[in-house]
């Protein structure tokens, strides 16, 4: 089991590093937010992350989260639970873009783009709403000239489309919908995944508001892998299906998405990966 919380008051802590404005140097077209230990609320004990993104920074993109090393292992079953809330206020909607949302994303199996970045958390909205939703993105199998199979997309669209996607596909996985998020409001999610490059693989995903019930809000979907391989734009080399088992990968949540309409946070709490439902959901 794997888990970060901040009662320890620090934010690079149990194995987690930060990647936000403590880098020094340009990071291509990136402006790099900033995130604090928080007492002001929490999900559970005294202390949450607090995730502040600017507006307006001249580049095209915000980013600010934590990661941690891993490695694929396929075959197996993983569980991913976090906490989040939008406080008070919160518009999802991007800078000059009624498409792209702002806030979480989150990454358990990250090892190169687009070949190795599959099955993200991301934030979404529907077109044009200041309304976060939270959803779960497949985009896996083999991927040539910068793309990759789409499985299911964001409400939004855009980038994510899930607009012409192939028949019996039925996304986007939505795993809190917009009209079920109140500003304010601690939420924690759950995703299980079956990690495979066959299809065989599985998403599944569950939610619920502090204090409430697990709510199933995407059954389990399978017929698809949940891992992917081909052109890695990163190091310019091909990542063979064969080669993904036991590659070195890594876990990163926070966020990274174009600049808000106006400058906004993100709290987050209670970030757990383990085997079982169970552990993830107590951890």
């Amino acid at each position: 089991m794997y888990r970060k919380t901040f009662e320890d008051g620090l934010i690079a802590s149990e194995g987690w590093g930060a990647q936000c404005d403590n880098i020094p140097g340009p990071w291509g077209d990136i402006y790099r937010g900033s995130v604090q230990v928080d007492s002001s609320t929490s999900f559970a004990g005294s202390r949450h992350g607090n995730f502040y993104m600017p507006t307006n920074t001249g580049t095209s993109r915000v980013g600010c989260g934590l990661i941690r090393s891993k490695y694929v292992r396929e075959r197996t079953h993983e569980y991913f639970s976090q906490a989040v809330m939008f406080p008070a206020g919160f518009d999802a909607r991007a800078l000059n873009d009624p498409y792209r949302a702002v806030g979480v994303s989150q990454d358990y199996q990250y090892y190169g783009y687009p070949a190795g970045g599959n099955l993200p958390i991301m934030a979404d909205h529907a077109y044009g709403s200041p309304d976060p939703a939270v959803t779960l993105v497949a985009h896996t199998g083999e991927c040539k000239n910068m793309t990759c199979p789409m499985h299911s997309g964001l409400l939004s669209g855009g980038g994510y489309s899930s607009r012409g996607m192939p028949p019996g596909q039925d996304g986007p996985y939505v795993i809190i919908p917009p009209d079920k998020i109140t500003r304010g409001v601690w939420y924690q999610y759950l995703v299980h995944v079956y990690w495979s490059t066959n299809n065989d693989g599985l998403v599944e995903a569950w939610y619920r508001p502090k204090g409430g019930s697990w709510i199933h809000s995407v059954t389990p979907k399978t017929g698809f892998p949940t891992l992917s391989w081909g052109q890695d734009a990163n190091t310019g080399t091909w990542i063979s299906k064969e080669s993904v088992d036991g590659r070195r990968s890594s876990a990163k949540f926070g966020y990274y998405n174009p600049n808000p309409l106006t400058a906004q946070t993100v709290h987050w709490d209670q970030v757990c990966e383990a085997t079982t439902f169970e552990a993830a959901a107590s951890c």
